[in-house]
């Protein structure tokens, strides 16, 4: 169970870059990428300094995109760094390195059949607060857009 605390005061100070493009070849990239550092300043003795729980210092998302005709194909990394789960900063869940596969065939404008395959690596990976994600996830989607 994930119990938010108050810290009393923390500074936070970050960068975050975004980005995407698009070229006449039916390609198109994207990019997100931010680096924050949470630090408790409550002046409370052994939280003084430390990272606040649940806030990973980097992390990155990229995709790559290619339309032909009526095929999509996609691709996106996501890293996630380390984070601390507890205010004392002695758990942590390690970093994260996520891929994930696509593919959309849409026969027609207003509907499509799209196949995804999430964390390809099968990697055991935990959430901000150290909670079990699944594995490889895959899915099957029928759209329509009408």
């Amino acid at each position: 169970t994930v119990k938010p605390q108050n810290s009393g005061r923390a500074r936070v100070t970050g960068l975050e870059l975004t980005g995407a493009l698009g070229t006449a070849g039916g390609w198109s990239f994207d990019l997100a990428f931010t680096h924050q550092r949470a630090v408790d300043t409550s002046g409370l003795f052994g939280l003084e300094g430390k990272i606040l729980p649940g806030r990973p210092v980097r992390e990155l998302h990229a995709g790559a995109h290619l339309e032909r005709g009526r095929w999509r194909y996609l691709y996106r990394f996501s890293f996630i760094g380390d984070n601390y789960t507890d205010r004392l900063n002695t758990r942590r869940v390690p970093d994260r390195y996520l891929h994930t596969l696509g593919v959309r065939f849409a026969p027609r404008s207003t509907w499509g059949l799209a196949l995804e395959a999430e964390n390809m690596a099968d990697q055991r990976v935990g959430d901000l607060a150290g909670y079990p994600l699944p594995g490889r996830i895959v899915t099957a989607r029928i759209e329509y857009r009408p």
